[in-house]
């Protein structure tokens, strides 16, 4: 009899830590996999194609690109394929031959990989037209944060041009917001020198000397970021 129970309680705890190990494993890991996401939150599922009639599209990339999304509660996807919507401020990653929509709520920020490029969003940034629920890229994260909202509208009915015939379209546009240390968020309206060089209040000598050297085009996203990278370098090099 003695026997007998020592047994069962040698199954007994090696079943105990067995399942508590398997829970502090599935705890630990941080990463996610799209049967999880659908399991976690809902998903919407959604055509890959758009009707051919509309111009334009609706995604800052068209195609499907590789990334990750790190959710509000902290846990990080595996690396998914996904494609941000800028009309409907969603996102959608390929799972198997269908694309599903998540829900913006639970996402905190994602990564796309294009080109040898990791274009990265986050939340939480409160700005004029820009809320902490809006994601924004960071181009430049550092001394200097330099943001981009991307925003696409939809036009019903647009003429096309030279013909009588008319059709849907969508129009993209880009806001970009600029902060400095902890500082203000500002919106910068639109990018012309007046209005980026407003936001150089040191070493205004070496920048516009940087501008000049390297034939600055304001109106150039490009141009403006080196700009901007030139001057975050300058006031880490002197905090």
């Amino acid at each position: 009899m003695k026997l007998i129970k020592l047994l069962l309680s040698a199954v007994l705890f090696c079943t105990l830590t067995f399942s508590v190990a398997n829970v502090a494993n599935s705890q630990s890991s941080s990463e996610i996999t799209p049967e999880d996401i659908r399991d976690m939150m809902h998903t919407d599922r959604i055509p890959v194609r758009e009707a051919t009639e509309t111009t334009g599209t609706p995604y800052l990339f068209p195609d499907f690109q590789d990334g990750h999304i790190v959710l509000t509660n902290g846990q990080t996807t595996n690396v998914l394929e996904l494609r941000y919507n800028t009309y409907e401020q969603t996102l959608e990653f390929l799972d198997g031959y269908s694309a599903l929509r998540m829900d913006p709520d639970h996402i905190q920020e994602f990564e796309l990989f294009v080109d040898n490029t990791v274009y990265k969003f986050e939340k939480g940034y409160d700005a004029r037209r820009l809320s902490e629920d809006d994601f924004v890229r960071l181009i430049i994260d550092d001394e200097i944060k330099f943001m981009a909202k991307h925003t696409t509208s939809f036009q019903e009915d647009v003429a096309s041009y030279g013909t009588a015939t008319q059709q849907d379209e969508y129009i993209s546009d880009v806001t970009y917001y600029i902060q400095i240390g902890d500082g203000e968020i500002e919106r910068i309206r639109s990018l012309n020198e007046r209005r980026v060089m407003r936001q150089i209040d040191q070493f205004d000598d070496k920048v516009e000397d940087f501008a000049n050297r390297n034939d600055t085009d304001f109106s150039d996203p490009d141009d403006v970021e080196e700009l901007f990278q030139y001057y975050n370098k300058l006031l880490t090099e002197n905090n």
